[in-house]
Formats: structure tokens, C-alpha cells, sequence
């Protein structure tokens, strides 16, 4: 998901959330018998995340990530 935020959660966020105007969140897989997880991340420009952008780097990233934990995770 790739969107415009108006209000950031603070509990995602923390002190910065204010500040935080689009944001980027991707589902992770951690594998059989754990509960997902998400990476999610925030920007100070409205259009530095939108729908229209492509989701490549994005995915791979997240990709990336969601094998390093399963890897740290077994």
C-alpha cells in the first residue's frame, strides 16, 4: 500500500508521526506457524509515496527483509 497520510499513528510512528505525510506498508510472510508481519515506512512528502508508483524496489526490499527475519527467526 502506497498512500497519503492526514493523520499518522503515533504508535506506528512514534514521536516523528506528526511530521509523517505519506507512507509505504507491506505485508511480510514469516513463515509457516508465525503470525505476519509488516514493514512500514513514512515520508514528509504528501506524493513521496501514491498509488501510482511502481511497487519493484518496494517488494524487493520487503523481500529482502522478510528473509533476513525468518532467517534470524529459526
Amino acid at each position: 500500500t502506497l498512500r497519503e497520510v492526514h493523520h499518522p499513528n503515533r504508535r506506528i510512528f512514534g514521536a516523528l508521526a506528526d511530521q509523517l505525510r505519506s507512507e509505504a506498508c507491506r505485508k511480510l510472510d514469516l513463515g509457516p506457524g508465525r503470525l505476519p508481519g509488516m514493514i512500514v515506512m513514512g515520508a514528509r512528502n504528501p506524493r513521496h509515496f501514491t498509488p501510482q508508483l511502481g511497487t519493484d524496489l518496494l517488494s524487493f526490499f520487503a523481500g529482502v527483509f522478510e528473509r533476513s527475519m525468518r532467517h534470524w527467526l529459526s
